[in-house]
């Protein structure tokens, strides 16, 4: 059952009026108006309230009008000679439905168009290659669960020369955490000019996340620092751990140095000495997506098959091992799709 609440106007004018001051869901309109009759009436007020149900009253010799105002927006049309309570009620109670759902279609398509506006702006804020180096090879991909994520990667020179991979992840899914990261990014790419230590660039970060977030969210973030030169690497983690695939089968996990960002004002970080990379050698900096991905009767891929899956491709390309990940994860959650945002960065030593 639906109650309406009535308010009668006895003019197109006042009508359109009451419309600008209070909502309503529907518009019983006569087409023989004082002050403006016939189908110019339906097209007046749909075209000045295009979402607004509107069921017209038109007489006997009349239903023409009625089929063609339908035609112009209106939701249904009623003969006023055959009305009766129930007619009366079926009409308002079926144009009060297709309203509500064309609003609710209306409200989704906009959503769903600021969502592809943001997917792209997520896309284009991702490196659109990798850099080519002697001797190394780079490789990166970020699959957002939704259309929009809070997975974030990049690649970043230094003053000094160095080359920067980071891999972050924003808490969240959707539209708010691409924001989140956006922020994020700006905020790093604002001090990498005036500074290569990686204390400070977390640093930076994390301010940017608290006073953008209140810390409604927070980022885990991995960042390593090559200098090209002497093959070495200097590390630091909030709240992410990596792994580095030594060329004698050895795994060693590059662990967190502090909690996410956006989590504490103040952090305590000091920079990893700088490692020593080997041909043969791998490093895989991935988000928590790959290990979590979960069958419909909730078993998690894990890390260890994510881990033992590089190892099974280490001998061949950076993309291939980025394209096995991709491929084992999704094996694993078919027929349904990853719930979670996946993104991965993998640095491998040709030489």
């Amino acid at each position: 059952v639906i109650n309406f609440e009535v308010r009668r106007e006895e003019t197109l004018q006042e009508g359109l009026a009451c419309l600008e001051n209070r909502h309503f869901d529907l518009v019983l309109l006569y087409l023989a108006l004082p002050d403006q009759d016939g189908l110019q009436t339906v097209e007046q007020l749909h075209s000045q309230h295009p979402q607004m149900g509107i069921v017209i009253l038109t007489g006997l010799e009349s239903e023409d009008l009625g089929l063609e105002g339908v035609r112009l927006g209106a939701e249904d049309y009623l003969l006023k000679g055959e009305i009766t309570v129930s007619s009366l009620l079926r009409s308002l109670s079926f144009s009060y439905e297709r309203t509500r759902r064309r609003r609710a279609e209306g409200l989704w398509q906009e959503a769903n168009t600021e969502q592809i506006a943001a997917q792209a702006v997520h896309r284009r804020l991702l490196p659109q290659s990798a850099p080519k180096l002697e001797g190394l090879e780079i490789a990166g991909a970020c699959h957002p669960a939704t259309l929009t994520g809070g997975d974030y990667f990049d690649y970043f020179r230094l003053q000094t020369g160095e080359l920067g991979l980071l891999v972050a992840d924003v808490s969240g899914h959707g539209l708010a955490p691409s924001f989140v990261m956006a922020g994020a990014r700006s905020a790093l790419r604002s001090v990498l000019e005036f500074t290569s230590s990686l204390p400070q660039l977390m640093a930076s970060v994390n301010r940017a996340v608290l006073e953008d977030t209140q810390s409604e969210y927070f980022i885990t973030m991995f960042l390593v620092i090559l200098d090209l030169d002497k093959r070495t690497f200097q590390y630091l983690g909030a709240g992410h751990n990596a792994f580095w695939f030594k060329a004698d089968g050895q795994i060693v996990e590059l662990e967190p140095a502090c909690p996410p960002l956006g989590v504490l004002e103040k952090l305590d970080l000091c920079p990893n000495p700088p490692q020593q990379l080997a041909t043969g050698d791998t490093l895989l900096l991935m988000t928590d997506g790959f290990q979590e991905a979960q069958q419909a009767e909730g078993e998690m891929l894990g890390e260890t098959a994510c881990l033992q899956e590089v190892c099974d491709y280490q001998e061949e390309p950076a993309q291939t091992i980025v394209n096995q990940l991709f491929s084992i994860s999704d094996e694993h959650c078919a027929p349904e799709k990853p719930f979670d945002d996946r993104t991965v960065v993998v640095l491998k030593v040709t030489d």
